[in-house]
């Protein structure tokens, strides 16, 4: 079975890992316990937020995504039964200080693959 110290990170990730100070931890490969908590939840957000909706541009998208968040997020959550907001803010995170800046453009060609 593939072990996280086998595996290899993108270095551009890494960077942004060690820039802000956290540890990325793996997901064990066939393990639907650890990665389904993160995949449920891009599921959830398209069956809940995505249906039947029309947004004039990037910035309608951000404010009726940021409404939708606030309102899904006041609610008690049905695992933890807790509210996702009043949680949030027991987590005690740092605020984020400065800027990660990515200056350097990767260009590739792709061909057909036969």
């Amino acid at each position: 079975m593939l072990k996280q110290k086998d595996s290899k990170l993108n270095q551009e990730f890494e960077d942004f890992a060690d820039f802000f100070g956290f540890k990325t931890v793996l997901c064990k490969p066939y393990r639907g316990q650890t990665k389904g908590k993160v995949e449920r939840t891009v599921r959830y957000v398209q069956e809940n937020f995505m249906v039947d909706r029309k947004f004039r541009d990037l910035d309608d998208l951000n404010k009726e995504a940021y409404d939708w968040c606030e309102k899904v997020n006041s609610k008690i959550h049905s695992t933890t039964n807790e509210i996702p907001k009043v949680r949030f803010k027991l987590e005690k995170l740092n605020p984020i200080s400065r800027i990660y800046i990515i200056d350097k453009t990767s260009v590739r060609k792709v061909g057909k693959i036969v």
